[in-house]
């Protein structure tokens, strides 16, 4: 059923009335389940009004139980969610107040798809002075010691939030390291190229196995839920995390992609809908065309890094 709902969903506008219908009727499916094991990993985020983080006072800083890996915008949505009854705060479409992480004396702009500082600490910078009472719902779950259940319950809701989910996830903003047989694990990087993160592959053999690693590290590796994974293999693409021993793409497996020693293979990383890492395909190329994708990757990859560049200096936040 679940399938059935996305599949459905696939192509339409956020707004349209089945995406709303579908978010609806998978929450109702998984309205008790845990969180999925990436996000049940709690710690303890402590979030201050700007301007009172040298000397805060009790009512201007607020302690939340975040998932470790959730992304900035998580925060964002779990502040509207808590203080919906606050019109200064309002709700997560309408961007009423920003998040700021402090590096040394300089303040920066969180973005939604950014994950939690380090030092877990935000700032919150709104119209507000000082936190205003939580709403009915919230003081009820606490009222009860129900803490894990809401925590549970708001990871859930947020993942089965199609708008939010789609701000809070920015594919192009992670790097990806290939790994496979043919250069003993060691990884090399796969390079945007305005839809995706390609490699071209030589056959070393007559096939080659492969994972993907988020970020160069072996704690956040992409995998398929099968051995020996393919475009001509149903299967899904787990992670990131680190249980994917044994679980690999492999290249020249199946009858329709079985190739020789030297073959070529444009394998592509490419986002779902909510622009995290969704699909591993590859095709057989020819030399020429092989060469072309890398220029053209090559290319892309510096414009990709010259806007990071640039949104990284937009970010600064003046204080004054």
């Amino acid at each position: 059923m679940e399938h059935d709902l996305v599949a459905a969903s696939a192509g339409l506008d956020e707004s349209a009335e089945l995406i709303r219908n579908n978010a609806f009727l998978t929450g109702l499916l998984h309205k008790y389940d845990p969180p999925p094991e990436m996000y049940r990993s709690a710690v303890s985020l402590k979030v201050v009004i700007f301007g009172a983080e040298a000397s805060p006072k009790l009512d201007e800083v607020l302690q939340l139980k975040i998932p470790s890996r959730a992304p900035c915008g998580f925060v964002r949505y779990i502040l509207c969610q808590m203080f919906q009854d606050c019109a200064d705060i309002g709700k997560f479409e309408e961007n009423l107040f920003q998040l700021i992480r402090q590096s040394d004396s300089d303040f920066f702009v969180c973005q939604d798809f950014e994950l939690l500082p380090e030092n877990l600490s935000l700032l919150f910078a709104g119209s507000i002075d000082v936190w205003p009472p939580k709403n009915e719902a919230e003081a009820e779950h606490y009222e009860n010691n129900d803490d894990e259940l809401t925590a549970w319950q708001r990871v859930t809701n947020w993942l089965l939030n199609p708008p939010v989910m789609k701000k809070c996830f920015h594919f192009a903003y992670h790097s990806y390291r290939i790994v496979g047989n043919w250069n003993n694990w060691q990884g090399e990087d796969m390079r945007w190229d305005g839809a995706g993160f390609v490699f071209v592959v030589p056959l070393s053999d007559t096939w080659d196995s492969f994972q993907i690693l988020q970020d160069g590290d072996w704690k956040r590796t992409l995998y398929p839920d099968v051995k020996d994974g393919s475009p001509w293999k149903q299967h899904t693409l787990q992670g990131p995390d680190d249980k994917g021993h044994g679980k690999n793409w492999t290249i020249g497996y199946s009858k329709q992609d079985q190739g020789r020693a030297g073959t070529l293979y444009h394998v592509e990383l490419i986002p779902d809908y909510f622009n995290r890492p969704g699909q591993v395909r590859w095709q057989r190329v020819s030399k020429p065309r092989a060469d072309a994708i890398e220029k053209a990757a090559v290319t892309a990859t510096e414009t990709l890094k010259q806007k990071e560049r640039e949104r990284v200096t937009q970010a600064a936040f003046a204080s004054n």
